[in-house]
């Protein structure tokens, strides 16, 4: 029976519906390429040097000293921190670094600390302060981390120590929240470690109260959520944390009020030649942002939680959201 007797008739394309399908086509894989992207800016360490990554992709280059790490973009939008290394050396404890503080229109550049000694990773408190805390690694034989605190005012000795100044081993600061608290690890007992919420009392005695982990390993890098329900981690495998090519990158539910760290989930596989590290939050939490060498060079990755998928979205290393301090 053919289409005409039956009463079918075949639909053959036209230039303009093959016109409109192609538009289409693009479109659909446009909104697809927006879903795996996050909204707004993002800072990172390019060429090691502070850079905004817009959201055309485009990268401007806020300092140009070629040596600076981990840029934390503070809550109020207006100021990075960073750390600045002077020596690097065969283990960090050899490393002689300054934090550092800039306008995100690259003016009003400050160094906060003497570079006496390896300053890492500073962060903002989120508690509206605008307060700076940072981790000082004394080195030597005692393998001694302390967690301090300044801002972008002070200058070189004007930091405060808020670690518990009686404990005398390994104590890092990894994110803080809202009320004041700082989430901080332990090594208690090597390879234990635990996390704890620290209230800092600079001068007195500081207030730990202890997490449930989620994992016994140990983690690093760890990132607090926006809303602080939820965190992003190095999970580490080899009970080394200063080997990264055995973590991968993880996240879990946080419960701040029943202090608790819950229902872990990893994001990227076990592997063996590359390294991906510092997970950390987009503002709307839709995206966990990491850096990662995989492909030979290290580019910013972002892995969509609702869907599951992983998009290459700019060069450079140390993501962190406009004003989203991690």
């Amino acid at each position: 029976m053919n289409s005409r007797s039956s009463g079918v008739r075949r639909c053959r394309a036209t230039p303009s519906t093959r016109l409109l399908l192609a538009v289409a086509m693009l479109c659909a894989a446009s909104s697809a390429a927006a879903e795996n992207k996050p909204d707004g800016r993002w800072a990172v360490s390019r060429d090691y040097s502070i850079a905004i990554v817009g959201s055309d992709g485009k990268i401007g280059a806020v300092t140009n000293s070629g040596a600076d790490h981990k840029p934390s973009w503070s809550a109020d939008g207006r100021r990075f921190t960073f750390f600045r290394a002077f020596h690097y050396g065969s283990g960090f404890e050899r490393w002689r670094t300054k934090i550092g503080v800039v306008g995100v229109d690259g003016k009003g550049e400050r160094l906060l600390t003497s570079g006496q000694y390896p300053d890492f990773n500073p962060t903002w408190m989120r508690d509206g302060t605008n307060r700076i805390v940072f981790n000082r690694y004394l080195g030597g034989s005692t393998w001694k981390n302390q967690v301090y605190m300044t801002t972008p005012d002070a200058s070189p000795g004007d930091e405060v120590l808020i670690s518990d100044p009686r404990y005398g081993f390994f104590e890092w600061a990894n994110s803080t929240l809202k009320d004041g608290r700082i989430l901080v690890d332990r090594i208690d007992n090597i390879p234990t470690r635990s996390s704890y919420l620290l209230t800092p009392n600079p001068g007195g005695k500081p207030k730990y109260e202890k997490l449930k982990r989620p994992t016994g390993n140990a983690w690093h890098k760890l990132s607090v959520s926006p809303s602080e329900t939820k965190v992003a981690y190095m999970l580490d495998h080899d009970g080394w944390v200063h080997t990264y090519e055995d973590a991968v990158i993880a996240w879990a539910e946080f419960d701040v009020a029943r202090r608790r760290i819950v229902n872990q989930k990893t994001v990227t596989e076990r592997h063996k030649g590359y390294v991906d590290e510092y997970p950390r939050w987009s503002r709307d939490e839709k995206f966990i942002l990491y850096d990662s060498n995989r492909s030979g060079r290290y580019q910013v990755y972002a892995f969509n939680l609702e869907s599951g998928t992983t998009t290459v979205v700019s060069a450079g290393q140390y993501p962190n959201a406009e004003a989203t301090p991690y």
